[in-house]
């Protein structure tokens, strides 16, 4: 299969999956664009060309990797909630791969091959200051609590960036005895200046959460989705999930 500009269809569309771009499947001049950026970026002969070996390295191409890395964990959670005592560096700056790309997001839950046998997806909040980067999260949970495993599996930023913290089919720290058959999600916030809790969740943090509870609604239709305080008597994630949900099935969650 070979494609150029001035092709269409389905085969367009992963391609331009693949590529971050807007998979309108029309292999315009922007598609022909991504595909050069991405030859180059890949030692590939930059012709704008999607052939065999292009092809071939698209089909191996993930755009988000988790940023702990296999040999980092084991799937022993460390009996603890994410957000216990939670203080971080507010001056530390990100250092951490983040992507404001929705469509990343998709692809990587939905080719994502989740042999864990997940029972739930819950919803958190890290209780801090949304000015917190996930690199003081993360080095939180190494550094001061000496954790193997992180807290969750992705966390989302307040201007919409998420981030991949932890393979799907390794074990979070999320819910204290819950772990081994949930998979946990977290947006950055969730007090006030105080310290109290409060649902602070930005438009574009409500916009990766919906994507996030719509893709893994296709992807795991038997998981349950809740939110950490049906588990734990805590307020996180500062709202309450099932009426969240409700508000999703009404088109009113904005």
């Amino acid at each position: 299969m070979i494609l150029k500009k001035g092709s269409r269809g389905e085969a367009v569309i992963k391609v331009q999956k693949k590529l971050g771009l807007v998979p309108d499947g029309i292999y315009g001049k922007d598609t022909e664009e991504g595909v050069m950026r991405f030859q180059e970026n890949n030692g590939l002969t930059v012709d704008g060309i999607v052939g065999p070996n292009t092809l071939k390295h698209l089909a191996d191409h993930h755009n988000v990797k988790p940023i702990f890395k296999e040999g980092e964990t084991d799937n022993n959670e460390d009996l603890s909630d994410p957000e216990d005592e939670m203080q971080v560096d507010l001056d530390e700056d990100e250092k951490e791969p983040t992507t404001e790309n929705v469509l990343d997001l998709i692809e990587l839950i939905n080719e994502s091959d989740i042999d864990r046998n997940i029972k739930r997806i819950i919803y958190h909040c890290t209780a801090t200051s949304q000015n917190a980067t996930v690199s003081s999260i993360k080095n939180f949970w190494k550094n001061k609590l000496g954790w193997k495993n992180p807290g969750y599996h992705i966390i989302v930023k307040p201007n919409g960036e998420w981030t991949y913290v932890h393979n799907f089919n390794k074990v979070s720290n999320g819910v204290r005895g819950y772990n081994s058959t949930s998979i946990n999600v977290s947006y950055i916030g969730g007090i006030d200046s105080n310290g109290k809790a409060l649902d602070n969740r930005t438009p574009k943090q409500k916009e990766i959460y919906r994507t996030i509870y719509h893709t893994f609604k296709e992807k795991l239709p038997e998981a349950t989705h809740h939110g950490h305080n049906e588990f734990s008597s805590k307020a996180c994630p500062s709202f309450i999930v099932k009426e969240w949900i409700e508000e999703i099935k009404n088109g009113i969650d904005e």
